[in-house]
């Protein structure tokens, strides 16, 4: 039987190979969130094939997508900042209120 997170790695093989040294090639943020991780890499790696990734995170509730590349064409700041957003939609929905 395959272990969760090795399968979860297996899954995200290609955007863990992104990782640039000296970040650790880590995916801190919520699983759930693997979906939209997939299709930003996809849709950078049209834009800006051969793009590095320094961090990918959840921090207070939003996605934080850090990452490098010479030029960055047209378009992709877009991209991210909409994928984002996608991820913050998911967040919202599945957060309840706070409680003291």
């Amino acid at each position: 039987m395959e272990c969760a997170k090795c399968a979860r790695s297996e899954k995200m093989a290609a955007v863990l190979a992104r990782f640039v040294d000296p970040w650790p090639a880590e995916l801190a943020y919520p699983q759930r969130w693997d979906n939209i991780i997939l299709e930003l890499d996809k849709e950078i790696a049209k834009l800006a094939p051969g793009y590095r990734l320094n961090q990918i995170k959840e921090k207070f509730g939003e996605l934080r997508f850090y990452y490098e590349y010479g030029s960055i064409p047209s378009g992709v700041e877009d991209k991210v900042a909409f994928l984002i957003s996608m991820a913050e939609v998911d967040c919202s929905a599945k957060s309840s209120p706070a409680k003291l």
